[in-house]
């Protein structure tokens, strides 16, 4: 039987982001981290709803610890947040899925991820 991944990071939790992980969570998922960016709530606020999850202000202080990593930060910005992502160091992208939300932007935004190993794809919820 298949394994299937359940643990999880977001990038970007705005209403997408927060509203996925809630409900990823719900479903026995574990958090490991949520990286936040100007407008997207208060720390204290997504500790709260996030106990035992690492919240941090940028991509470069994102953990390891997850199967499949959701951007969903705006449209304009994913392919410079995967980007960015793919010059950190410390994560290795082989085995690790990561998937933008956007309805309108390729999955080739994501190439340096997956040129490091990563498996891509993007959805629209």
């Amino acid at each position: 039987m298949k394994k299937y991944p359940h643990s999880f990071s977001v990038v970007g939790p705005g209403r997408v982001g927060t509203s996925l992980a809630l409900g990823l969570v719900q479903a026995g998922w574990s958090c490991d981290t949520i990286v936040k960016g100007a407008g997207h709530g208060s720390s204290k606020e997504l500790r709260r709803h996030f106990p035992g999850t690492s919240v941090v202000a940028s991509p470069s202080s994102l953990g390891a610890g997850f199967d499949v990593l959701f951007l969903t930060v705006s449209d304009d910005r994913i392919e410079d947040t995967a980007s960015a992502l793919a010059g950190k160091s410390g994560i290795h992208w082989k085995g690790k899925a990561v998937l933008h939300a956007s309805g309108i932007v390729r999955v080739d935004a994501l190439k340096r991820l997956k040129a490091l190993g990563a498996s891509v794809g993007a959805f629209h919820p």
